[in-house]
């Protein structure tokens, strides 16, 4: 039986459609994120294994993308939500499973 799991995605792809649909082009990233047009092009062809995790906030912040979400494609460690209220915001486990279950019946709101 043939593998029919679906291609993990690449960060370079990822990031060459979004780049495709907010309309900005090469250049425009490139000067954005203070980088050669010929580095966005090896960093959207997955040329480039490790890119800074500087250049990747910026071109999270000009495409209005998940900063988490490209970390993780690059292969970079990310706190998840647990760590973050448990690091930042000194919440125990019971306390983080509390406001998981309010959260989930919808008992917290903005």
């Amino acid at each position: 039986m043939a593998d029919t799991a679906p291609a993990k995605e690449s960060l370079g792809s990822y990031l060459d459609q979004q780049r495709r649909l907010a309309g900005c082009g090469l250049r425009e990233l490139a000067r954005i994120t203070d980088t050669s047009v010929s580095m966005v092009n090896r960093l959207l062809h997955d040329e480039i294994s490790r890119p800074s995790p500087v250049t990747l906030a910026l071109i999270a912040e000009a495409l209005s993308l998940s900063l988490a979400r490209l970390f993780t494609l690059a292969g970079y460690p990310y706190p998840d939500l647990d760590d973050i209220l448990r690091t930042d915001h000194g919440l125990s486990d019971e306390e983080i499973s509390e406001l998981k279950s309010r959260l989930s019946a919808g008992e917290v709101r903005r």
